[in-house]
């Protein structure tokens, strides 16, 4: 039975290494997106996810957006909306920083 117990002890402190649990740095990226045509916010729902990240988001009614927890390092953030191409820019995201992916402007699709 000690036997046991000790080597729960052992797989609990192994299981709270940072290292093991996938522990990382984590910044966050703001940005805008709108009609590369209009220069508008685009109607609708617009994704925004980043490489780095879990937690992708619609942006705002305005375009403008902001991940949160997204892994520092160089980072892919993609805009995506019905009826528009995939666009996507690199950003350097640096540990509780916020990092500015700028603006980012989506063409209709077939212009």
């Amino acid at each position: 039975m000690l036997r046991a117990t000790f080597i729960g002890v052992l797989f609990a402190l192994k299981a709270c290494d940072p290292a093991q649990i996938g522990v990382q740095n984590f910044g966050s990226v703001v940005g805008r997106v709108y009609d590369a045509k209009t220069l508008k916010a685009i109607p609708g729902k617009v994704l925004v996810s980043a490489t780095g990240c879990n937690n992708p988001v619609y942006a705002d009614p305005d375009g403008t957006f902001l991940l949160t927890q997204v892994a520092e390092g160089t980072q892919t953030v993609t805009a995506t909306a019905p009826g528009y191409v995939t666009q996507t820019v690199q950003v350097q995201v640096s540990k509780q920083q916020r990092s500015d992916a700028g603006t980012i402007p989506l063409t209709t699709v077939g212009s």
